[in-house]
């Protein structure tokens, strides 16, 4: 269930959908930088970059590669 403190994250690869959950809080690599997502963010689009996505869910964290 959703509450103000999480949102729901999907993602989303040309082959499949690899992950659907509510979480607290995504962190990955752009060309810009290390990017942090909290609940409320503002839209945005961006470039990612191969890396790890630390994923914190209410019940933990839950890490992924993301490759080029």
């Amino acid at each position: 269930m959703a509450d103000k403190n999480s949102f729901l994250l999907r993602i989303i690869t040309p082959e499949r959908l690899f992950y659907e959950n509510q979480v607290d809080m995504v962190e990955f690599n752009t060309t810009e930088g290390e990017i942090g997502v909290l609940p409320g963010h503002v839209p945005l689009t961006v470039i990612v970059k191969p890396g790890i996505i630390d994923i914190t869910e209410p019940d933990g964290d839950k890490v992924a590669a993301l490759h080029a």
